[in-house]
């Protein structure tokens, strides 16, 4: 039984789909996230406030290098996947 490889120009429309998507859904969901952590900045915590203002920042690089690795891995993944096929060096018909 023969395993059929996925063509490389589908893989590569189905990546261009997945990546522009991701792309979207991050300037979408971006400009809540960051008036969020910027109202939690703002807000009054009591003795929580210093904690908050050391924490927050982290929290906004968690979330910005979350979609950074969602787009790179399987971008990375597909254009390994593609150097990683071997050329055909076998001739058309026999000698």
């Amino acid at each position: 039984m023969e395993v059929k490889r996925e063509s490389i120009i589908s893989a590569g429309a189905i990546m261009l789909v997945y990546a522009f998507i991701v792309i979207i859904a991050y300037f979408c969901i971006s400009p809540f996230m960051d008036a969020f952590f910027t109202n939690l900045l703002a807000a009054d915590a009591g003795e929580a406030t210093d904690e908050l203002a050391s924490l927050i920042p982290d929290y906004q690089w968690f979330f910005n290098m979350f979609f950074a690795l969602l787009a790179a891995v399987p971008i990375t993944w597909f254009i390994a996947w593609v150097m990683s096929r071997e050329p055909d060096w076998s001739y058309r018909g026999r000698f």
